[in-house]
């Protein structure tokens, strides 16, 4: 039997660059506008898999189950921001501004974004197509710190394929593109894009978009 030394190539997550967060303007509606949050708490950057669900039928003349279902748990996005400026507070914590004046919900309504965390090699990213939120705000410590919004939520899955491809080819909550993350021109049909569930395209990156990298669309070069 080979064995398959894994020691080049080795892929290591650390020293994130920026966090760009894409709103929905509908559930299954990606939307134009992008932000690049800047003001980050250290280290509170998290995406952290549940435990897994198992259920098992116990075998009564041994010790091996006779049956196992096991349900996968789910990807949970945290990160602190301690910026509440008009953008923030209005797409991610569902807040209203009327003329000068921000006003916060009094009950929840259904947030989605897209999240793309990028690092200082350029090699790679890490994607959550679609997060569900549940951010919360903390107003305290106002003496020795600040205030702080926990923006937060639960990954959902999303139709991911080639560009060309006429329906999703995956279903995923999280994906990481491994190849080169910011072309210089627009994606080819070999690049990846984010569907709704029947399979259209959500939306698109012109050349100009993509050079710039405006994460409207989330298109990436396939894992090879």
């Amino acid at each position: 039997m080979a064995v398959k030394k894994l020691d080049n190539g080795r892929i290591v997550f650390s020293n994130a660059s920026h966090l760009y967060v894409t709103p929905y303007s509908a559930e299954d509606t990606l939307g134009t506008d992008t932000y690049d949050i800047r003001a980050i708490v250290a280290d509170s950057i998290s995406i952290e898999q549940d435990d897994n669900n198992v259920n098992t039928k116990d075998w009564e003349f041994g010790n091996t189950p006779l049956f196992e279902n096991i349900t996968l748990g789910n990807f949970q996005f945290s990160a602190t921001c301690i910026d509440f400026q008009n953008d923030i507070l209005t797409t991610m914590f569902g807040c209203t501004k009327d003329g000068d004046v921000i006003m916060f919900p009094s009950q929840y309504e259904d947030l989605y974004v897209a999240v793309r965390i990028t690092f200082k090699d350029s090699t790679k990213d890490i994607v959550i197509p679609k997060l569900k939120l549940n951010s919360k705000a903390v107003i305290g410590t106002l003496k020795t710190g600040s205030a702080e919004g926990t923006l937060a939520g639960t990954a959902y899955a999303t139709g991911v394929a080639a560009s060309g491809s006429a329906t999703a080819a995956y279903e995923t909550p999280l994906f990481i593109p491994l190849a080169s993350a910011v072309p210089s021109t627009s994606p080819s049909n070999s690049a990846w894009q984010i569907q709704s569930a029947g399979g259209a395209v959500i939306s698109s990156l012109s050349t100009t978009e993509w050079a710039a990298v405006k994460f409207a669309a989330i298109s990436y070069a396939p894992i090879s």
